[in-house]
């Protein structure tokens, strides 16, 4: 597991925001191969304006247990609030499912089929979720990672009764030697008439013998872009910094909040996946 601080700065237009946030997250292995992981993520966007400030909150658990070696069944609970000076502006939803797959040498596959639940101005709305992963991690200096989720609306409330998000994203990483990590990725996610796309690129340096204690430093920049079909178009760029903790058995450390992070270890509803790669 480990813990992560990050702050970040945003340009969207003619706008400037802030970031910071607090990152939580760790898996506990029992003896006879079952495992729970959790996960908490707080984030606060502020502007010139304190009255337009936004915090996110989310959470996840997930429980797995494993069968024929290679092969694993399990079930999450996944859950988030954005919160702003005004209560009735609030969102939230909670989500849930089953899952599985299969982890052989480097290789990983994974899928999910589950339901979120959204409540906004008084209202609330559902959609179902699906999604695959896969993951190539090899005892080199490289990993990729990729995944495609799909969230469809059950309701008029929901996007249109017939209407769905669909998410693919990538990344990978690189180590370049002892202390010095590469990593980056990509998301595009499309529903009727919106296309968003997320670009990331950063690097990690280990500061473990600098501090004397295990801590990662990051800087990712990331590219933001919005299009729509009447040639309506936004776009932001940011400049995210974290320091991250591990903790536990030590696998490849990604800086908290990071791209490349959240397509490894993506939240499996659609919503919540595009909510967080930007948090």
């Amino acid at each position: 597991g480990s813990a992560g601080l990050k702050y970040g700065f945003f340009k969207v237009d003619d706008s400037e925001l802030n970031q910071a946030g607090l990152n939580l997250n760790g898996t506990y292995m029992f003896s006879g191969g079952a495992s729970v992981a959790g996960e908490l993520n707080f984030s606060r966007l502020s502007g010139d304006d304190s009255d337009g400030d936004v915090s996110l909150l989310g959470g996840r658990l997930d429980g797995r247990y494993p069968f024929a070696e290679d092969f694993y069944i399990g079930a999450y609970m996944e859950a988030f609030k954005i919160r702003t000076d005004d209560p009735t502006d609030d969102t939230e939803a909670i989500s849930f499912g089953l899952l599985g797959g299969m982890v052989r040498g480097p290789f990983s596959f994974g899928g999910y089929l589950g339901k979120t639940r959204v409540s906004f101005d008084g209202d609330s709305a559902s959609a179902v979720d699906l999604g695959l992963t896969l993951g190539y991690e090899p005892d080199g200096p490289w990993a990729v990672w990729a995944l495609i989720q799909h969230s469809t609306g059950q309701d008029d409330d929901f996007l249109g009764s017939d209407d769905s998000l669909t998410t693919l994203g990538l990344a990978g990483v690189y180590d370049l030697g002892p202390q010095w990590r590469l990593f980056g990725g990509a998301t595009v996610t499309r529903t009727s008439g919106l296309t968003l796309t997320t670009f990331g690129l950063g690097a990690g340096y280990d500061l473990s013998k600098v501090s004397g204690v295990p801590v990662t430093l990051g800087i990712e920049l990331q590219h933001f872009i919005s299009s729509g079909e009447d040639d309506d178009s936004l776009t932001a760029n940011s400049v995210k910094l974290s320091l991250t903790f591990p903790f536990g058995a030590k696998g490849r450390v990604l800086p908290a909040g990071s791209l490349a992070d959240n397509v490894r270890y993506p939240y499996r509803s659609a919503i919540s996946g595009e909510i967080f790669s930007a948090s």
